[in-house]
């Protein structure tokens, strides 16, 4: 039950945060932090802004669009995503000038 219980529990997740899950991107102090929260959970994750070296759109042909940090250690954690590729580019350009702020 556990072998095919925790990926379905994972599936189910992702499917419920990309419809109903608020995303939120906050450049607080010395640190960036993005969340996605629905009624039933929050996720929250935190990057440090010395290890961010870019802030780049995720635009594929097909795919979800987003927006992606590029970190020292080689992480590229996805902060953004579901956005139309308008909405990634000017997010992206947008947590950037923030990020140099």
């Amino acid at each position: 039950a556990l072998l095919f219980g925790l990926p379905f529990f994972f599936v189910l997740r992702e499917l419920l945060e990309k419809a109903f899950a608020l995303q939120e991107v906050e450049v607080d102090g010395k640190v960036l932090a993005w969340s996605r929260r629905t009624k039933l959970w929050s996720r929250r994750r935190q990057l440090k802004l010395t290890e961010i070296t870019d802030v780049v759109p995720d635009t594929p042909k097909l795919g979800e669009h987003g927006v992606t940090v590029i970190s020292r250690g080689g992480a590229r954690p996805k902060v953004l995503r579901g956005l139309s590729t308008e909405s990634a580019l000017e997010s992206a350009r947008e947590l950037k000038r923030r990020l140099r702020a």
